[in-house]
């Protein structure tokens, strides 16, 4: 099976163990089944997501550039599956979509009521974050799965059986025919890969595990005899997996045992030629300071969904991603409606209430909203500790026995994150990493066009066509 080089969004889960001891070296059985040397010269333009999460004794990585580096293919990432009508519509993978939507909203609010810098821009990628706990939770121990699934309010049946429908779900790509031949418009690719110095053995089964139902491949690095290697290594990798815009040394520790990382990408345009939405004509003043010209939404069918607290409707990509906005009304503040219930709430809408029978009307909505981006770069240990009751997970111990029998633990976990929406289309990042120290047909119907207007502060949330959250955040500032 090929090296999966285009891997974009990255969850590193990287733990640690107390020490290793020297005989462990001397009993590695599995041998490297192929060697690959990573080189990219040439970086392309563009962003994607990649969350990257370090766990205590293993760390999720993915190291698609490596310049000048060799590094040891151990076991090859199963092929995503083809996916068909029975899988999406399967009760269980619904069913199991409504408990990661929770699990993202939950975590959405979390973050926020612990971000400690308000009224900037910030977006975090909840399905990444995902990835990286549930390869977590394959690894584990019988305690630290418990935890995790905890957390997730799952069954480790749904995990394991569903995960990898989602890993597929998350991966496709369309290209469109131009007077400059074929170019790629839409691309989401999700890579799931476990990264393990190259004195370690790990359990082969637990390995085989990862790769068959997690798509995750296996690779070899010299993290405790040449660490600074290792970690340029990584750092190359991020930097071309997020096309440069991510670029920094995440410093992963010459104790580090292994490192799970997750990489998802994602880009897409407004429309088939890729052409840029257009500007208003009129100017507006976002949050009644700045002036500024609004891109224009293409009309959807639905009338935006209207509360007490706040509005929301949403803008569409040209391959279904939703750009989901939710602006606070007079008298409320982010504060008051970014909240686990309300994030919930808005995923779950299916009615728009497009048509008034009684008065033969139909409703078509646009969106005119600000160009914007958002960032984040934060240790979320608390966030989980604080709260989903997770602790153990973070104390040495036997906590990685499906992988290793040795003591590990988790130490922090970063979560970096880039976002940016504009008149060409969409692009995102992230990285969370977790260090640890060892339409209708023509009828009678009048049609009515509407403009749903964001010109202040709003929540963000961009989700597939599933409405399974790729990332949430709010923007404060354009």
């Amino acid at each position: 099976m090929s090296l999966n080089k285009k891997i974009k969004n990255d969850d590193f889960i990287s733990l640690d163990y107390n020490r290793i001891k020297d005989e462990v070296r001397d009993n590695i059985n599995y041998q490297p089944k192929k060697q690959t040397i990573f080189h990219n010269k040439y970086m392309r333009l563009g962003i994607i997501t990649i969350l990257v999460v370090f766990v205590g004794l293993f760390s999720i990585i993915a190291i698609n550039s490596i310049p000048g580096q060799k590094v040891f293919l151990q076991v090859s990432a199963a092929e995503k599956i083809e996916l068909n009508y029975s899988h999406l519509k399967d009760e269980g993978f619904i069913e199991f979509k409504k408990k990661l939507n929770n699990f993202s909203s939950k975590l959405s609010e979390q973050i926020y009521l612990n971000y400690d810098k308000k009224e900037e821009n910030y977006v975090i990628s909840p399905v990444s974050i995902y990835m990286a706990i549930a390869m977590c939770v394959e690894s584990g121990s019988d305690e630290i799965r418990e935890e995790l699934l905890n957390a997730l309010d799952m069954t480790y049946e749904e995990v394991y059986k569903y995960t990898k429908v989602l890993f597929s779900s998350l991966n496709d790509e369309a290209s469109a025919e131009t007077v400059f031949g074929d170019k790629v418009m839409y691309k989401e690719i999700m890579a799931n890969s476990i990264w393990i110095d190259e004195d370690i053995q790990l359990k082969e089964n637990g390995l085989l595990q990862l790769a068959n139902q997690y798509n995750c491949s296996s690779y070899s690095v010299p993290f405790s005899k040449k660490n600074k290697q290792a970690n340029n290594a990584i750092k190359e990798y991020v930097k071309d997996n997020t096309r440069g815009l991510i670029d920094q040394d995440f410093e992963i520790s010459k104790e580090t045992l292994f490192t799970l990382i997750n990489t998802y990408y994602l880009k897409d345009v407004w429309n088939n030629d890729g052409d840029d939405l257009f500007f208003t004509k009129e100017t507006y003043r976002f949050n009644n300071i700045i002036e500024t010209k609004l891109l224009q939404g293409y009309y959807t069918l639905g009338r935006s969904y209207e509360t007490s607290k706040y509005t929301h409707f949403y803008a569409k990509t040209n391959h279904n991603i939703k750009i989901k906005f939710i602006v606070p009304n007079e008298g409320y503040t982010i504060d008051d409606i970014f909240t686990n219930e309300i994030l919930s709430e808005v995923n779950n809408i299916n009615d728009y209430n497009a048509e008034d029978h009684e008065n033969k009307i139909r409703y078509y909505t646009r969106c005119l909203f600000p160009e914007f981006e958002a960032e984040y770069d934060q240790d979320i240990q608390n966030v989980f500790k604080k709260g989903f009751n997770i602790n153990k997970f973070f104390d040495f111990g036997k906590n990685m026995t499906n992988v290793t029998d040795e003591e590990v633990k988790c130490s922090a976990i970063k979560h970096v994150t880039k976002l940016k929406v504009d008149k060409k289309g969409i692009e995102g990042a992230a990285v969370t990493i977790i260090p640890m120290a060892g339409a209708a047909g023509p009828d009678d119907y009048e049609e009515v066009f509407l403009d749903y207007i964001v010109n202040k502060n709003f929540i963000v949330l961009v989700t597939d066509s599933d409405d399974v959250t790729l990332f949430s955040g709010v923007i404060y500032n354009i």
